[in-house]
């Protein structure tokens, strides 16, 4: 009986060990291989194997990479670029890194969506079914009925309505929602020491307005001493033409906060032309205060994994990030030649 009991022992320790090595080998294998290829794809939408684990419980699966990367390729393949001079081919050696390119985007975009149903779910914003399905009969309603809509997205994507609702649909009503926490109680409440608050400070002490805005502003006008140009009243946004137009030649604003980050202004001159007042402009900005600037915030707050040899996730960037450097330099190359879409040539 000891004997036997032994052998039973025996036995389901060597079934676990070989499970074991199993698995250890699936997933090797899994690791070097492209879940996209014309190969493996049947087995990855079946088996929805696990690439992409965000904090410790939200799973990205092959299943929800291959699937809508297809309904990207379907897109792609029913419109016409001929109009434009363009065109679509992903079986060429080009094309496939194009596609691979769209794929990546994919990924990044099923990451960004968790992340943001995530960070919403923290500050108490639930988006329901009832009111996802509300906002797709209003979709229904402006395609002209629930069956042009339903006839669309099958022929453009070869979607349901359910997957409209839970590709689209949610996923924009949780970022809308995000949207509007932040804009009643983030917004505004810069923190002491902000960028803007340095550059602020200095100006009032006296130091030129270019010097300040080389050492603090962003983006392109940071270049040139801040300069904007140009503008009529109608070229602005409200709260900053308001300002604008209440100042003298030489003045500088308090900080200015707008949807982009914040800003600091500065009157060079004004003219009349045409009848009208225009003002000719210098900024400082940062983007501290924007949307985009506290979500990114947010978002590097939560860990996330991608289990593909061909990606890696860049924490600093928030951007799934190709393993080959030299398809990363490429992709810059096939973006600037199409305009910014890697998928038409």
């Amino acid at each position: 009986m000891k004997e036997k009991r032994k052998r039973n022992i025996k036995k389901i320790l060597l079934s676990i060990g070989l499970l074991t090595i199993f698995a250890v080998i699936f997933l090797i294998v899994f690791y070097f291989c492209n879940p996209l290829s014309k190969f493996n794809q049947t087995f990855f939408k079946v088996i929805p194997y696990p690439i992409s684990l965000i904090e410790k419980d939200t799973l990205i699966t092959t299943r929800d990479l291959l699937s809508n990367t297809e309904s990207l390729e379907k897109f792609y393949s029913s419109q016409d670029f001929s109009q434009i001079g363009m065109r679509v081919d992903f079986e060429t050696e080009e094309g496939r890194e194009r596609l691979k390119i769209k794929e990546k985007e994919v990924l990044n975009k099923l990451i960004e969506n968790e992340l943001i149903q995530i960070i919403a779910n923290s500050e108490g914003i639930y988006i329901s079914q009832k009111e996802a399905e509300q906002e797709l009969v209003t979709k229904a309603q402006e395609a002209g009925s629930t069956e042009n809509l339903a006839l669309s997205l099958k022929k453009l994507y070869n979607w349901s309505l359910s997957d409209f609702r839970d590709k689209v649909i949610l996923p924009r009503l949780y970022l809308g929602e995000l949207i509007d926490y932040h804009e009643k109680e983030i917004k505004g409440k810069e923190l002491p020491g902000s960028e803007i608050e340095k550059a602020y400070q200095e100006l009032k002490n006296g130091v030129n307005f270019e010097k300040v805005a080389d050492k603090y502003s962003q983006g392109e006008t940071a270049k040139n001493g801040g300069g904007l140009g140009w503008f009529k009243r109608e070229y602005l946004a409200d709260n900053i033409t308001e300002k604008a137009y209440s100042m003298k030649p030489g003045e500088f604003s308090e900080t200015i906060k707008s949807s982009l980050g914040s800003h600091i202004i500065y009157l060079e001159e004004t003219q009349e032309k045409d009848g009208e007042i225009e003002v000719k402009l210098k900024q400082i900005f940062t983007q501290e205060g924007s949307f985009l600037n506290w979500l990114n915030k947010e978002k590097k707050k939560l860990s996330v994994n991608v289990f593909l040899k061909d990606y890696h996730w860049d924490n600093e960037l928030q951007q799934v990030k190709f393993s080959n450097q030299i398809l990363e330099a490429k992709e810059a190359i096939l973006r600037n030649k199409s305009n910014g879409d890697p998928s038409v040539y």
